[in-house]
């Protein structure tokens, strides 16, 4: 499966999925999760530091970047609780 795919299918189905049957997960959107993946990989709000839509032009490094952390969100929802904060934060919302 292609770099883009995976990454897709991770922010489009399966953390969506995960997050239906976890609360622990503190979004349930597809846009949400690729915001916060995006967010901490880029260390701020996304869009500043890559061209929309990200999927289309990410460096190969970044998609096997993102796709480690949507891995790690699946095995760890708290890590996605803590990326989101700091997502939020980045953006003037969080706490």
């Amino acid at each position: 499966m292609a770099l883009v795919d995976q990454y897709l299918d991770l922010v489009n189905r399966q953390l969506p999925e995960a997050a239906k049957h976890d609360s622990r997960y503190p979004v349930r959107f597809n846009h949400c999760f690729a915001r916060i993946v995006l967010d901490t990989l880029c260390g701020g709000e996304w869009y500043q530091y890559i061209q929309k839509p990200a999927y289309k032009h990410m460096t190969e490094r970044q998609l096997q970047e993102a796709i480690a952390l949507g891995h790690q969100f699946l095995t760890d929802p708290q890590a996605c609780v803590d990326a989101n904060q700091a997502s939020l934060q980045y953006r003037g919302k969080g706490k």
